[in-house]
Order: C-alpha cells, then sequence, then structure tokens
C-alpha cells in the first residue's frame, strides 16, 4: 500500500495488539517508529510511524499529560 502512496509522510496505527520489543523491532521500509503506547494484556495499543528523512521530534511535555484511553502524547 505504501508502494502505491509514497506521499505519505506519516503513520498511524491504532489496535495493533502488539508489545513494545515487538514494535521496536518491526521496520517499516522508509519509516522510523517515533511513538508506541502498548497495552499490558495485548489489546488495542497505537504506534506513530515518520517517513526518514522527515524533521520531527516527541513533545516530551504532552507525553507527561498522557492518560490512558483519552489523551497520548503527539508528534510536530
Amino acid at each position: 500500500m505504501l508502494k502505491c502512496h509514497n506521499e505519505c509522510n506519516i503513520l498511524c496505527i491504532t489496535e495493533h495488539w502488539k508489545t513494545e520489543d515487538y514494535l521496536k523491532n518491526l521496520g517499516i521500509n522508509g519509516f522510523k517508529l517515533i511513538s508506541m503506547f502498548c497495552r499490558e494484556k495485548g489489546f488495542g495499543g497505537s504506534a506513530v510511524y515518520v517517513k526518514n528523512g522527515l524533521k520531527c521530534k516527541v513533545r516530551a511535555k504532552l507525553n507527561k499529560l498522557s492518560i490512558r484511553g483519552e489523551f497520548a502524547g503527539a508528534v510536530v
């Protein structure tokens, strides 16, 4: 799908059901993992991948405001 839509710069994946270790080792060609949330029991979860070369940073102050089920930190 990414080959057909090469204009995609940011991937936001929800309901991945994966562990942190799995996501850290998962390679999506041309993208880097910048943010993730994994539930303890394996359900749900979110991950944000950014295209290599795209200038971005994790908003640490927003991550500190994270509340499970309500808000997750953002990237710029």
